[in-house]
């Protein structure tokens, strides 16, 4: 990614021609511009001039060389953060964002040993559960004073908690979170990001049902639920994931719980295929480079990720109405 960081005090703005916005800083001497990129960091000096690069084709007031012409600067364009549509709070939110990837990169590092990778996701997991449980409880009429005023029904609702939403979000999370690491390796372990999001979409739901299976079965053994039936209990995770994506159960709880690694590596993932423009463009490479080209490339990562997990709900929640079917045959 390219930015610029501009060592100049005192800006101001002005209207220039065409009523453009643009960023005047009165004559100083001449100061530096660093501009940084993945394959380094290249330093130029130059005297406070106003000019124009292009931001996706579009001409685009900046700083740069005083020269009796107009300069256009063309590669990787569409990287550039600094533009006149662009506001401050948008640039807030990208620096907040990568934030928050430096410190997921921290937390999840492929070379950190098992203990630590599984204490990170752990501790993730249980902050993605407890404010969803926590509007669960709230949105359900009744439920929170019946909690309160039930000690019998607040152990079991806490047992199925600790016993089936904690496992289930931790799992998932956790094979989300590895392939995050495998895919920031330096060693580049998984070479196509493309991979990991055709990877971890079929993977996630069949560990969420398997997991719910197992997780019934087991607690009709140990705490003799769904009248100690395993069938029962087997019968009942396709009509309760069915109505998970909805967040009529508590089941929908963890569903969205695990979505917060699902976010994270989506968006990172399609973020490498943007900046790896190269090979064969498949039908998902070609829809990721025109819907990131018509809204950004920050934007469009974010969104394109929001429309897998989207499917993600939709595709669990018709897997579980097969179960449903093939019950009722």
């Amino acid at each position: 990614m390219l930015s610029y960081h501009l060592s100049a005090t005192n800006v101001r703005q002005r209207v220039g021609p065409r009523g453009m916005v643009m960023h005047h800083v009165p004559r100083h001497p001449a100061f530096a511009v660093t501009a940084h990129c993945r394959q380094g960091i290249a330093q130029h000096s130059a005297k406070r001039g106003l000019g124009q690069i292009t931001l996706h084709d579009k001409p685009v007031s900046v700083l740069h060389q005083g020269m009796p012409h107009e300069a256009q600067h063309r590669t990787r364009a569409g990287d550039f953060l600094y533009s006149h549509a662009i506001g401050a709070h948008h640039l807030d939110l990208i620096s907040y964002f990568r934030q928050y990837l430096a410190v997921m990169n921290h937390l999840f590092d492929i070379k950190i040993p098992f203990w630590r990778f599984a204490r990170n996701t752990l501790i993730v997991s249980c902050l993605s559960l407890l404010p969803l449980l926590l509007l669960y409880i709230l949105l359900l009429p009744g439920f929170a004073e019946m909690l309160l005023g039930n000690r019998m029904a607040l152990s079991r609702f806490l047992r199925q908690v600790v016993t089936n939403g904690l496992p289930v979000v931790f799992v998932v999370n956790y094979l989300s979170f590895f392939l995050y690491a495998l895919m920031n390796d330096a060693q580049r372990s998984i070479n196509s990001p493309e991979l990991i999001l055709l990877i971890d979409l079929p993977v996630r739901i069949i560990v969420f049902v398997a997991l719910h299976g197992l997780i019934y079965v087991l607690s009709a053994d140990w705490f003799g639920s769904f009248g100690g039936d395993r069938w029962q209990a087997l019968r009942v995770v396709g009509p309760t994931l069915m109505r998970s994506a909805f967040f009529e159960n508590v089941s929908g709880v963890y569903l969205y719980a695990t979505m917060v690694s699902a976010l994270l590596l989506y968006t990172t993932a399609i973020q490498h295929v943007l900046d790896e423009r190269s090979g064969r463009t498949t039908l998902l490479r070609g829809f990721i480079y025109a819907f990131s080209d018509k809204v950004g490339q920050a934007v469009g990562s974010v969104v394109i990720a929001l429309i897998l997990l989207t499917g993600y709900a939709l595709l669990l929640t018709g897997f579980a109405a097969l179960l449903v079917w093939l019950q009722s045959l």
